[in-house]
Formats: structure tokens, C-alpha cells, sequence
């Protein structure tokens, strides 16, 4: 049976590091019941690693690092935030690398903040959603800047359970500065590393 295929398009604002203006596509599938045991999902269903789907690609993506790899079809939010704490223990160094945007750059954004060599994050976002494992899943990571606002759609929707709160992304701007986002307006702005801030990890699958 055909799958059928909704849209919902969030434009956020941005605030320096050369970013552009931004719109993210959240696409929805069709009815299924088993997308935990490996069927079909639409967003709000309960993902194999026990969060919420929060984004349902309209193709394949690629997520290096997770085990989907570059067959990637959904991304699953943790069940609940895992703290409100500074990005990186490192707040004020450059870490390379971990300017990655787009769907499918979180996981590879976050492994950079902990294997940075005498810089890296021995505590803070990226480090809490790297360590965090919830049903038998370790694939966890922050995410970055759109997959946040793919977060962001979903809480839009009355989805995931989000605080009316800033939240990390994994996302770097500059040597002090990494991108958060308002979930009361779906703003997405950059912060100073060591503001304390939610982490709501993320899941590729």
C-alpha cells in the first residue's frame, strides 16, 4: 500500500557564523504499528531505541558513524533530557571539525567533541548524549543543528515531550560559541559554551 507523505516546514532565524537562513522539511509516513520491531515509522511512534521519531526522510540519508550508516531513514529523540550543563568541559577552544549542519551530521559532530585530543570533552552535552544508552540502543548522539530543529517540529506538534527551554546542538560556531535553539519560538541562535543548557540526545535508524 502506498505510503502517504505530509510536510511541515520550519524556517528558523540564525545569528552569525556565516550561516544562512535556514528551512527544514519534516516529513511524515503513513500509518504502522511496528516501528520499534523494525517497520515503518511516522513521527510520534516509538523507535527501536525507545524515544520518539521525530523525522521520517523523504529518502535515505547518510548519518557516518551510526549503525544505519548511509541507509538512514528516521531519527528518534531519547525519552527525556538528560540535564541542563554546559556544551563542552573545553569552553573556550576551537574544536575541528564539528560545524556540521545538516540532517545526518550530529553523529560524526559528536564523536569530534570527545575525541579532541587534549581539548576534547571529557564532560558536558557532548559527552552525556555520546555515554547515554536507553533500550539496548548506544548509538546516541547530540544533534546537530537541523536535526535539533527537526526536534523542534516534532515539540511543535505537541510531540517528544520538550521543555519550553534552550536546547544544545552539537553544532560549533566558533572557539566559544556553539548553536542552541529556543523551543517556546523555534529560534536558533549561538551561545557561549559554557551556559548551562537542556540535551535531549538523538538517534539515527
Amino acid at each position: 500500500m502506498p505510503l502517504l507523505v505530509s510536510a511541515m516546514l520550519v524556517v528558523t532565524g540564525v545569528v552569525g557564523c556565516g550561516a544562512s537562513n535556514q528551512a527544514t522539511t519534516q516529513h511524515s509516513a503513513g500509518a504502522a504499528s511496528t516501528c520499534a520491531d523494525g517497520g515503518t515509522c511516522v513521527v510520534g511512534d516509538t523507535g527501536p531505541g525507545g524515544g520518539t521519531v521525530i523525522y521520517v526522510a523523504a529518502t535515505t540519508f547518510t548519518s557516518p558513524g551510526s549503525t544505519c550508516g548511509d541507509s538512514c531513514h528516521y531519527l528518534e529523540a531519547a525519552p527525556k533530557d538528560l540535564a541542563a550543563i554546559s556544551w563542552c568541559s573545553s569552553k573556550s577552544t576551537l574544536i575541528p571539525g564539528t560545524f556540521g549542519v545538516e540532517i545526518g551530521t550530529g553523529f560524526a559532530n559528536t564523536e569530534l567533541m570527545l575525541s579532541g585530543g587534549w581539548y576534547g570533552c571529557i564532560h558536558g552535552a557532548g559527552y552525556i548524549a555520546r555515554n547515554y544508552s536507553n533500550n539496548g540502543k548506544t548509538d546516541w548522539f547530540l544533534p546537530s543543528k537541523d536535526e535539533l530543529n527537526a526536534a523542534y517540529a516534532a515539540h511543535a506538534r505537541g510531540i517528544g515531550g520538550f521543555a519550553a527551554d534552550y536546547y544544545w546542538s552539537s553544532t560549533q560556531c566558533n572557539a566559544t560559541n556553539a548553536w542552541v535553539q529556543n523551543f517556546p519560538n523555534g529560534k536558533q541562535l549561538t551561545d557561549v559554551k559554557g551556559a548551562a543548557r537542556r540535551v535531549r540526545p538523538v538517534r539515527a535508524f
